[in-house]
């Protein structure tokens, strides 16, 4: 057994050496370059995650860490069915699919409207990149609408030279934004999957932050899927999976391995030992799912009251709610009855290796994205896989299902282990989900990068990084301090109340707000009367959290509903200077 295995991953790394030299034969595209210091990876407008050429550039840009590469080339993949016929697309240029073009569907993809358009916190207001959004907005970007007109129209009404809260702005999360619209129009014959384009068009935004206390944002670049079935295809894609998707090469890229943090919703790629040219404490890079698409779910996110099948507000049981998440400024979106999917598997597949190599048509790359089988839809056991240590475990193999590879840990190495160092290729997958249209489906995802005195030892770091940013997406970035500004001093410039945080709760649950100065005409008041309320669906005052003088500043309050019963209700946060505004909240008990 052994033997074979070294003869497959000998013919294995000879095709990859082969492959890592003028691989790509993509089109030329749009790209820049997203600088954290430390992490930097370059973008095409195509859907490519590194793998690109950068303006002016000679040779093709990837993903660095400390000025060395960790990514060859990141993307996405999709499979569902349409009019019951399976189809897939994505975009990897390390497996050679380049399913997605620049713009929207029926776009000429050389447009020059169809670049990458970025965003800083400090860019100016009602500046150049401000304006430029405005076509962003016309291709599908978001806005914050400060005068709720409907319409992106980022005017400084007062002309006070900054930003104010009735006036409109760019969808920024974070100290940059990234934003590029994508479809699926590639021709058939063009497509190693050889399957018609379905009128899909994916928005894409890149975000990076720092909250000034935290590594953890300092390592992480996010990025957001908004998933759209135009209809040209069926009005209904069904039984749709999504899966980010990596070739990842931590310098040497014969000597990487795979593992999955499951309770962090992640999968990762780390070295096995010391690294040719990160030495013996090379980086980890996680693909983290923070959040998957909101589906109704008889039994599991409602209760069918009245036995029709569907979701009925009002009538129907909610046992769950699913969540969008925009950020502080945008807020978040609330579907009662729903819940959001979860990552549903993360699994390994290697270049030129059978039973687990590139998927060639649909139905393999399905049977990867269902997790726990070979391309040819054969299931995996532990105990049997060669390159892990699962024949050593026993019993312990059964432990979590072969969908989540490599679910052990690599620093205490227990549990299942990735044993065999090689070139790998990983996929995070959420689903299922049908795509209707006018219907689009958000998935956020993170990349996330670390760095401890061992290669070992940073996949410990990289989890308690991971674990930070799930946090942070939980109470939607609000420890991310960009949309609410403040001054010199580092107070408030703006109102805000955050959502909740659980929620649902049960029985105790979070509320943030922030109060700014206040300039009146004699001083600057760092006063004023607050009150926090929360009211029953009837308009019935429930509780009163706060009634007080209150500084500039941030603040968050405990609410305990213990003696309250399940439902929705709302909290209402008003000033003496006007400010009124109120949020949903739900509470399952």
């Amino acid at each position: 057994m052994k033997i074979i295995l070294s003869f497959i991953l000998l013919i294995g790394t000879l095709f990859s050496q082969i492959e890592k030299v003028n691989l790509v034969s993509h089109n030329e595209t749009d790209a820049l370059l997203i600088d954290k210091g430390r992490l930097k990876v370059a973008i095409g407008n195509n859907g490519s995650i590194g793998d690109v050429k950068l303006p002016n550039a000679d040779e093709y840009a990837y993903g660095y860490y400390d000025d060395i590469t960790f990514l060859f080339a990141g993307g996405s993949y999709l499979s569902g069915y349409s009019n019951d016929t399976l189809w897939a697309n994505g975009f990897l240029t390390a497996s050679r699919i380049f399913d997605y073009l620049p713009g929207k569907v029926g776009e000429d993809p050389a447009d020059a409207k169809l670049k990458i358009y970025k965003l800083k916190k400090s860019d100016k207001d009602f500046g150049e990149s401000w304006i430029e959004w405005k076509t962003a907005v016309e291709l599908g970007a978001k806005f914050y609408d400060g005068d709720n007109d409907g319409v992106y129209n980022p005017v400084d009404k007062n002309n006070n030279g900054k930003w104010d809260i009735d006036e409109d702005k760019p969808d920024l999360i974070g100290n940059e934004t990234f934003w590029f619209v994508i479809n699926d129009g590639v021709p058939k014959e063009e497509r190693r999957f050889k399957v018609d384009p379905q009128g899909i068009e994916i928005r894409v935004t890149c975000f990076t932050s720092s909250n000034g206390s935290s590594d953890a944002f300092n390592n992480t670049i996010f990025i957001r899927y908004e998933i759209e079935n135009t209809g040209l295809i069926d009005d209904k894609l069904e039984d749709v999976y999504f899966s980010f998707t990596q070739d990842t090469d931590l310098g040497n890229y014969n000597d990487d391995l795979v593992g999955s943090f499951i309770k962090g919703r992640s999968g990762f790629i780390y070295n096995k030992e010391e690294d040719d040219e990160y030495g013996a404490d090379a980086p980890e890079s996680f693909v983290t799912i923070l959040e998957g698409p909101p589906i109704y779910w008889k039994g599991n996110s409602y209760n069918d009251i009245n036995g029709n099948g569907n979701y009925d507000e009002g009538i129907d049981l909610p046992l769950d709610t699913a969540y969008v998440k925009h950020g502080e400024l945008l807020g978040e979106d609330f579907y009662p009855g729903a819940l959001n999917l979860i990552t549903n598997s993360i699994m390994q597949y290697m270049k030129s290796t059978p039973s687990i190599g590139d998927p060639d048509d649909p139905t393999e790359l399905r049977y990867y994205q269902f997790g726990g089988k070979s391309h040819k839809g054969d299931s995996l056991h532990i105990s049997s896989w060669g390159f892990g240590n699962g024949s050593e475990l026993g019993a312990d193999s059964n432990l979590f299902p072969f969908k989540y590879m490599y679910w052990g840990d690599p620093e205490s190495q227990t549990g299942w282990i990735n044993t065999v160092g090689f070139d790998q290729r990983m996929m995070v997958t959420t689903g299922k989900f049908d795509l209707e249209v006018g219907k689009p489906k958000i998935v956020l995802g993170a990349m996330v990068l670390a760095r401890g005195t061992t290669s070992n030892n940073s996949v410990t770091i990289g989890k308690e990084y991971v674990n930070e940013i799930i946090s942070s997406y939980n109470k939607n970035f609000a420890d991310i301090p960009v949309s609410v500004k403040r001054d010199e001093d580092n107070l408030p410039l703006q109102f805000n109340l955050s959502q909740n945080y659980p929620n649902p709760f049960n029985p105790t649950t979070t509320i943030e707000y922030t109060i700014p100065k206040v300039e009146t005409l004699h001083a600057t008041s760092q006063m004023q009367n607050v009150t926090l309320q929360v009211y029953d669906v009837l308009g019935r005052e429930v509780a009163t959290l706060v009634n007080e003088q209150k500084t500039a500043g941030r603040y968050e309050v405990e609410f305990n509903a213990i003696n309250l019963a399940s439902g929705v209700y709302f909290y209402r946060l008003q000033t003496s200077t006007g400010f009124v505004s109120t949020k949903k909240l739900l509470l399952i008990k």
